[in-house]
């Protein structure tokens, strides 16, 4: 059927946001899932959750570098400004095909 993961990719994308809320929440923010998570893509939301939190260019660049082949993808999409002044980027978990993590980051 169109659009329904495999266990194996539920497994992995589990593991990922695990370590990326791990992460967020040593800069201030929050992170939960949104969205279908169908195969396309994975959805997620950052939310800054104590007044010292980074901001939102900090959070994706330490994501980044903290979790191992994880990407940015597609250039002019990054911190593309989105509704109630969140910005969006798009990521890519590797290995090979890559899973797209589509990240909406909530203003401070």
């Amino acid at each position: 059927m169109i659009g329904l993961m495999t266990t194996s990719q539920k497994r992995k994308d589990k593991r990922t946001i695990i370590m990326m809320r791990e992460i967020a929440r040593k800069y201030g923010y929050t992170i939960a899932v949104h969205g279908s998570q169908g195969k396309k893509d994975l959805d997620l939301i950052a939310c800054p959750w104590v007044e010292e939190a980074i901001s939102a260019e900090q959070l994706i660049d330490n994501l980044i570098k903290e979790i191992p082949k994880l990407y940015l993808s597609i250039p002019a999409t990054h911190g593309k400004p989105k509704p109630f002044g969140r910005k969006s980027w798009i990521l890519v978990k590797f290995p090979f095909p890559g899973r797209i993590i589509d990240i909406s980051i909530m203003p401070k």
